[in-house]
């Protein structure tokens, strides 16, 4: 049973009541222009209130709402992320527009999908880059770490003019809870960290201060970094819901605890373990020296064995470079060699600063993308491309050892 005939009835009983004594002159085979021109309005009214409801019913006729504009930046995530960042509420300036007009982390290439609506710069760092913000349409995390399938926020520091910095991505859900940190080094950089740091925090409405507290072993049971005589503890103001310091430490081996409080003095909320700030844990120690060892720390392409398991596989096989590492904490990189195989790129490298000396070196031996291989026989040649904390970057480095593998 239709309901058109009912709507349309009561709605023109309404204009009726709306117009005095309509009931009376609609039947009256003549109207004066005057009573015309004093009914138009409810005529129209009426009709419009027809249409919209033919509109209406129809659409539940067929199981479905009435369709709406569909507005890029009208998603939950970015409705979550508005309600909780004032940043984000702010109407965008010309010189957002500029940021999102000069990076291309920003564009869209080599991260996740910005929704350029909703880039802001949050702020101006103390170190002078800037502290941008923006909602993305979900994807992968420029560092690789994550999905985000609803979109989420992508916060990220970046050089005037566009270049420089990191990023990472969080949900409302997260930031309330912990904020969304950014770490990266300053000062003289190496392998598994640097001598400074500089610390970006985006947090929710409210937080007017946060105090971060640095541990004495802020680098956690990293070889060779420092413990120091005592924790830290900066407190910094937020702009622009952002918080941001640089401090001369080594930082972050695990959850950085923190404080963040209101603009009254009031703690909101710790997070972190503040009852390990002044411990310190044993950190791994190398194997003894030996004449290769000292001949790699003069010469890092001092021949080495590499081997690589399995030495036969099929396209898809799962390979795994080996050597018996002679440096403490450096950095590899290695090349492929052989057939021509445009479906197979290998990654370049890995490091890892725990690795040390007389340990077993166990590295993936990745393409991008889960790509197969070709048939053929492949050589693959190791190269030590950073000292790390002993001695940073080489320049020119020569390989110190090569093993090939087949693919049947």
């Amino acid at each position: 049973m239709s309901v058109l005939p009912q709507l349309r009835e009561s709605l023109v009983r309404a204009a009726e009541r709306t117009t005095p004594g309509g009931a009376r002159r609609a039947g009256r085979a003549r109207t004066s222009w005057r009573s015309a021109v004093r009914a138009a309005p409810t005529v129209v009214a009426v009709g419009v209130a027809l249409v919209v409801g033919v509109i209406a019913l129809t659409a539940l006729h067929h199981g479905t709402a009435p369709r709406r504009a569909v507005v890029p930046t009208d998603s939950s995530s970015d409705k979550a992320l508005r309600q909780i960042l004032a940043v984000l509420r702010r109407p965008q300036t010309p010189a957002d527009r500029a940021a999102l007009r000069t990076d291309r982390v920003l564009r869209g290439r080599g991260g996740p999908s910005v929704i350029p609506s909703t880039v802001r710069i949050a702020r101006v760092t103390p170190w002078g880059q800037l502290a941008i913000v923006a909602v993305t349409r979900g994807g992968e995390s420029p560092a690789g770490s994550r999905t985000v399938r609803d979109g989420g926020l992508l916060f990220g520091v970046f050089n005037r003019g566009g270049g420089g910095g990191g990023g990472c991505c969080g949900d409302a859900t997260g930031i309330e809870a912990h904020g969304a940190l950014l770490t990266s080094g300053a000062g003289r950089a190496f392998a598994g960290g640097s001598t400074k740091t500089d610390l970006t925090l985006v947090v929710p409405d409210g937080v007017a201060k946060v105090t971060f507290v640095f541990p004495r072993q802020s680098a956690g049971n990293q070889y060779g970094a420092p413990v120091y005589p005592a924790p830290l503890r900066v407190t910094v103001p937020v702009i622009g819901n952002v918080a941001a310091v640089r401090v001369n430490r080594q930082c972050c081996g695990g959850g950085l605890p923190m404080i963040w409080s209101a603009a009254d003095g009031r703690v909101m909320k710790q997070i972190g373990n503040f009852r390990g700030i002044s411990r310190v844990v044993p950190r791994p120690k190398p194997g003894p020296e030996t004449a290769l060892s000292r001949a790699a720390e003069k010469d890092p392409s001092t021949p080495n064995p590499v081997w690589i398991t399995p030495a036969v596989g099929g396209p898809r096989t799962k390979l795994t470079i080996h050597f018996r590492a002679l440096l403490n904490g450096a950095d590899y990189s290695w090349h492929v060699t052989g057939t021509r195989c445009p479906s197979f790129t290998p990654g370049g490298g890995e490091g890892d600063p725990n690795l040390l000396r007389g340990q077993l070196a166990s590295f993936d031996l990745r393409s991008i993308a889960n790509q197969p291989l070709c048939p053929g026989t492949y050589q693959v040649s190791v190269t030590v491309t950073d000292l790390g904390r002993f001695g940073g970057h080489l320049r020119n480095p020569k390989p110190f050892g090569t093993t090939t593998f087949t693919v049947r």
